[in-house]
């Protein structure tokens, strides 16, 4: 996570990268957590891939929070491939709900490693889509 916090750094400052790609890079929470105060401050970059790494819940929360209430320049987001709990899963999306002017097209947090669509129910997933207009995919 040294790498994720060094990378943090410069996001909190960088003014020209739209797209950044974190995928495959054993980013536990720590780094998630580090990422997602970066993009408190960062006003450039639309897509967000952090997939296939090892954030659990703390990560993806602080990511949700940052969503929630800061960045509202990111459009694309992909958590897939972590180990993100149901619960935490379900706190993004509340996020989401919670969220009206979000800028988010597209958010994917499948195949986690404690991840179960079905625990989470067809309606609370349709609830996030019709809730929040930005929204174009779960």
């Amino acid at each position: 996570d040294i790498g994720a916090r060094a990378m943090a750094d410069a996001l909190s400052v960088n003014e020209t990268i739209t797209d950044l790609d974190l995928s495959n890079n054993l980013m536990s929470d720590d780094g998630a957590k580090a990422i997602a105060e970066a993009l408190k401050d960062n006003k450039t970059i639309t897509n967000l891939d952090l997939s296939t790494n090892q954030i659990a819940d703390i990560g993806a929360k602080a990511i949700a929070e940052v969503l929630k209430t800061t960045n509202k320049t990111i459009t694309n987001i992909d958590l897939s491939n972590n180990q993100i709990s149901i619960q935490a899963t379900s706190k993004i999306i509340q996020a989401m709900k919670q969220t009206k002017t979000t800028t988010i097209n597209r958010i994917k947090l499948t195949n986690d490693t404690v991840f179960n669509w079905g625990e989470m129910g067809v309606s609370e997933q349709r609830t996030a889509w019709w809730d929040n207009m930005h929204l174009g995919e779960l």
